[in-house]
């Protein structure tokens, strides 16, 4: 009987300390595979006890490909709710060069979505009188104040909190990345999430890609912009030294202009611009 008692609290204690190991952590998706689900496991058969979930919200789908620009950018984040506070739960994450499938290293950060204190100007505007009748508007700068707003903010922990925390990765991204992140929680890899590719023209307005020496506007990507005058393509018109082709004009007729008051005059190839210019000659 004592031996009895001796083994079943051996066997106790035994699968009480396998089920806190994170190798038999258990994953369950479900949302069509963009909420994952974590639970202390036996040896990955048995569930024991509920650990949190996670929610993909930068991808509106696994397979959706995001666009971003080039440099540091929030490429992909989760909507993460923890029972309770979980040590050391956020892993390394990999990150997959779609095209060549090798493992590609990249800069980056956990960074997460709070409030920011940032200053803003304070201005004073009145209407004014002047001599000779007319009125105009008198600003002046009374300083600045203090304001909360939402931002991505640096995350400087590998533990995951209790409750609800938005969750993300900052990422150096560079020119042509075609990349699959997949993240590292409790201990499990998060396999079914989710890929991101870096464009130039991300955030612009419109944009001409310089691959054309006549005809019509193939590769030209144009929105809320006018073309008048029918300006022509040129070859070798960017630099000396750099044999690329461009958009001409020739005559004041000819225009490309962005519907915003801002103009800028120019009789040099327009290449990519920001939102808010308007071109003419």
């Amino acid at each position: 009987m004592k031996k009895l008692i001796i083994l079943m609290f051996v066997m106790v204690f035994f699968l009480s300390f396998a089920s806190a190991f994170e190798f038999d952590n258990k994953l369950t998706y479900s949302n069509n595979d963009l909420k994952v689900d974590f639970d202390n496991s036996i040896l990955g058969l048995i569930k024991t006890s509920y650990i949190g979930s996670i929610k993909l919200e930068s991808h509106h789908d696994v397979n959706y490909i995001k666009r971003v620009g080039a440099g540091s950018r929030v490429t992909m984040w989760y909507e993460s709710n923890f029972v309770k506070l979980y040590k050391k739960g956020l892993g390394t994450p990999i990150f997959t060069d779609e095209r060549t499938g090798e493992i590609v290293e990249r800069e980056w950060r956990y960074v997460y979505w709070g409030d920011e204190n940032y200053e803003s100007p304070v201005v004073s505007c009145k209407n004014r009188l002047n001599v000779n009748g007319s009125i105009d508007n008198k600003c002046t700068n009374l300083g600045t104040e203090t304001k909360t707003r939402k931002a991505w903010l640096p995350y400087n922990s590998r533990d995951i909190p209790k409750g609800k925390i938005k969750i993300g990765i900052e990422v150096n991204v560079r020119v042509n990345d075609y990349i699959d992140g997949v993240w590292e929680i409790v201990g499990k890899k998060i396999k079914k999430h989710a890929l991101w590719e870096a464009g130039l023209e991300i955030g612009l307005d419109s944009w001409y890609k310089f691959e054309e020496d006549a005809g019509d506007y193939q590769e030209t990507h144009f929105k809320n912009t006018t073309l008048t005058g029918s300006p022509s393509f040129k070859s070798g018109h960017i630099l000396t030294d750099f044999s690329a082709n461009a958009m001409t004009f020739f005559s004041p007729s000819q225009a490309y202009t962005w519907n915003h008051p801002l103009t800028v005059s120019c009789n040099s190839p327009i290449g990519i611009f920001p939102s808010g210019v308007s071109i003419s000659v």
